[in-house]
């Protein structure tokens, strides 16, 4: 997908920007929720990057196509603007 910069606002009025991965193609995943159930989520246009992000990084790969390795889950905060989040552990530029 393409990484791209969303601005949102959390429902206490504070603005925050997330770096989110917009997919060409909307697709179906198995995520697990916060009781550690898993359940399928469907039409996924977006992932939301989760973990220790390196700014200067996701910078540099901005509106890029990039490949991310990482373990998915589902939304369960307000801080969570798309369905599924990956926990990163790779990112790096697609070919």
């Amino acid at each position: 997908g393409t990484v791209v910069i969303v601005k949102f606002k959390h429902p206490n009025g504070t603005p925050l920007q997330a770096y989110v991965v917009r997919l060409p193609k909307a697709v179906c995943a198995d995520v697990t929720d916060m009781d550690q159930k898993k359940q399928r989520v469907f039409n996924i246009a977006r992932v939301q990057v989760s973990g220790e992000l390196d700014e200067r990084t996701f910078n540099a790969l901005l509106n890029k196509r990039v490949t991310i390795g990482g373990t998915l889950f589902g939304q369960h905060t307000a801080y969570h603007i798309a369905p599924i989040l990956i926990q990163m552990k790779s990112i790096v530029r697609a070919k």
